[in-house]
């Protein structure tokens, strides 16, 4: 049987936002929570989260719904946060597959990320169809879990899944694929979705 979990990277600093962006307001909830209620229905207690910048404020607001992983080298960027991240989920149970996805990809939905499971046969790597590359959310057998323990620095998944010499199968999802960079990218966000409620 298939026993997967869950890592959602939200380690950074978010630079560009100018904030605390896990913690940016939506619905009177933290940032971060959109994504993890998401994945929380699929998941149940094999969802894990790193966080790093401000590390004991995110930690608060997401206890309830995942696991915490700290990466006090998070600094260095997100490949420490998935080597961080998959060491300790490796060390905890035994999972044999691993969804990796960002905290920020706001606009993705649970149907998203069934259908990205949906497409897994327990060997090869399914990632996420993007114009010009393959990105996260990916789902990772076992046997790449060595190689993304491995990952340092700004040198995150894309180098594995992008690279011809492993088997990636590339998917399409149905929903907006951009993560929350700036303030003008949630204000963007918070628009469409005022709309459909008008």
């Amino acid at each position: 049987m298939n026993k997967m979990a869950c890592l959602v990277l939200a380690a950074g600093q978010g630079a560009r936002f100018g904030f605390k962006k896990q913690l940016a307001t939506i619905d009177k909830k933290p940032m971060i929570n959109k994504v993890l209620m998401e994945l929380k229905p699929i998941f149940n207690d094999d969802l894990f989260v790193v966080v790093g910048a401000f590390k004991d404020e995110v930690v608060s607001v997401v206890d309830d719904l995942a696991h915490p992983i700290i990466n006090d080298d998070w600094s260095n960027g997100i490949g420490s946060s998935i080597s961080v991240g998959v060491t300790k989920i490796n060390n905890k149970a035994n999972y044999n597959s691993l969804l990796i996805a960002l905290a920020d990809q706001i606009w993705l939905k649970k149907i998203d990320y069934k259908f990205l499971i949906s497409k897994f046969d327990g060997c090869r790597v399914v990632a996420t169809k993007y114009e010009n590359f393959l990105g996260v959310p990916s789902v990772f057998p076992f046997s790449y879990f060595e190689k993304l323990i491995l990952l340092s620095g700004q040198n995150g998944a894309k180098s594995i899944l992008n690279n011809e010499s492993h088997s990636v199968l590339g998917v399409s999802l149905f929903n907006r694929l951009e993560g929350i960079d700036t303030v003008d990218d949630l204000e963007t966000y918070l628009e469409f979705y005022k709309q459909l409620r008008e």
